[in-house]
């Protein structure tokens, strides 16, 4: 997210999607901002509006510690999302940061890539609640996210970790029901991109109002 009344926007209907009550996906909704400059969608100043309700996520490729210090300071990050090769000493430092107005600790996501079975064992090397507090399982390509292909979410059933998930990489509009018939007992939610986008950083707010109303007829939120 970049775009202030885009922001707006999408909160709200986040909002209007995650009021069923389910428990256990009551950390969510989660909003996202990337501070990768490779990116087309890099966010590179503050926007004039930041989720209020919803949580925000900074989402960082191999970053310093003061970089994402500054980040979370700046934008008030209450999650950290880490894409790159991080070390468990980084993530078990990042897990020390506050967020700056609520003084609450902020919450660490490890983003892996997922094509085959044996990509889930660098999750053993993070499944540790002082290292982090949930894994984003993306599509295996060369870049950093943001690929639009989706991987085969029965590898998944091979996961045996303590440390819940969200599941990425290439979830469509059309994907409800395909999404209803996957279970498994650590995915607490999805997370929305390329697909729902107008153009990089912008979300379309159509899209995503008719998704979430699909994910109630799948009872999936």
């Amino acid at each position: 997210m970049r775009e202030a009344q885009n922001i707006r926007v999408v909160e709200r209907l986040l909002l209007q999607a995650s009021s069923s009550g389910n428990e256990e996906k009551a950390e969510l909704p989660l909003m996202g901002f990337i501070f990768f400059e490779k990116s087309p969608r890099n966010v590179v100043e503050v926007p004039s509006y930041l989720p209020m309700q919803a949580g925000r996520v900074g989402v960082f490729v191999d970053p310093t510690e003061e970089f994402v210090a500054n980040k979370v300071n700046e934008f008030g990050l209450s999650h950290v999302q880490l894409h790159g090769s991080e070390s468990r000493s980084f993530c078990r430092t990042l897990k020390g940061l506050n967020n700056p107005f609520t003084n609450q600790p902020i919450k660490v996501l490890k983003a892996l890539k997922i094509g085959e079975v044996e990509d889930l064992e660098k999750a053993e090397i993070y499944d540790h609640p002082s290292l982090i507090d949930y894994f984003v399982f993306d599509t295996k390509c060369s870049g950093y996210g943001g690929s639009g292909m989706q991987f085969d979410w029965q590898i998944l059933e091979n996961y045996k970790g303590s440390t819940p998930f969200l599941l990425s990489g290439g979830i469509k509009p059309d994907d409800a029901s395909a999404l209803a018939s996957f279970h498994h007992k650590r995915l607490v939610g999805y997370d929305l991109n390329s697909k729902f986008e107008i153009q990089p950083a912008l979300k379309d707010s159509e899209k995503l109002e008719s998704f979430f109303n699909a994910l109630k007829k799948q009872q999936l939120i």
